[in-house]
């Protein structure tokens, strides 16, 4: 499971991990590492840049995560609906292909929710809309920000082809790359 090799990483609390996840397993495995976050954080700051705001606190309620430890960077929602209601614990960015806007918000969330972990979900959505090595700066730019906070971060992607390049370019600026095994 991968949140358990997560769990045995996470005494460092200033460390940083890219977690590489099959398809298949994408949905059940993001949930139960943003359950195993909220065990272990006060504060975790959660970027969604491929689910709505409303279905996915849904969904996080349902598998029993404590809400009022996550505040949520939302770069999908606007897509779908321009103008979302305020959603509370949440900050909304017109999309997720705005990374100055997406490092804005994330900074402000840095110094107001002041998060002892940030979940990034997912470097493949920015794969739709940006090239490997732009993504590299971005993250490399946001690594700066999570070690000058004192924040673990952990960001997922999805395990194909199209990652792989993206995979080995973090794993330079990434404290640890954990990788999930494919279904047989």
């Amino acid at each position: 499971m991968i949140s358990l090799e997560l769990q045995k990483e996470i005494g460092n609390k200033h460390k940083t991990f890219l977690v590489v996840i099959p398809s298949q397993k994408y949905n059940e495995n993001t949930n139960e590492l943003i359950l195993s976050l909220t065990h272990n954080f006060n504060r975790v700051a959660y970027v969604s840049l491929n689910k709505l705001i409303n279905p996915l606190k849904r969904t996080l309620q349902e598998k029993n995560v404590d809400m009022k430890k996550v505040f949520f960077i939302d770069g999908i929602t606007k897509t779908a609906i321009p103008n979302p209601p305020e959603a509370e614990n949440c900050v909304f960015v017109p999309s997720p292909d705005d990374l100055t806007k997406l490092s804005i918000s994330i900074t402000k969330v840095f110094q107001t929710f002041d998060p002892d972990c940030l979940f990034f979900d997912s470097l493949s959505t920015l794969l739709i809309y940006k090239d490997v090595n732009m993504i590299t700066q971005f993250v490399h730019s946001l690594l700066s920000k999570v070690n000058a906070f004192g924040t673990m971060a952990v960001f997922t992607c999805l395990q194909g082809e199209k990652e792989e390049h993206m995979v080995k370019d973090l794993s330079l600026i990434i404290d640890k790359v954990i990788e999930e095994k494919p279904q047989q």
